[in-house]
């Protein structure tokens, strides 16, 4: 039993999509996780030490 099987189907699938999609057109995937990079993960970084500042906030409450 592959280690992959244990994702749920669609992800598995989008995974199958990008990497065919690699293979075709593989500056358009480099593109998109530049975007990625660049925009999406610094917003989910942001969130994350806002949350845990959160977080700490509640507790130091209590």
């Amino acid at each position: 039993m592959s280690s992959d099987t244990k994702l749920p189907r669609y992800v598995r699938k989008r995974a199958d999509g990008f990497q065919m999609l690699a293979a075709i057109q593989p500056s358009l995937v480099l593109d998109s996780l530049e975007v990625l990079r660049q925009q999406v993960l610094p917003d989910l970084v942001f969130q994350q030490i806002e949350w845990s500042q959160l977080e700490g906030a509640t507790q130091a409450q209590r």
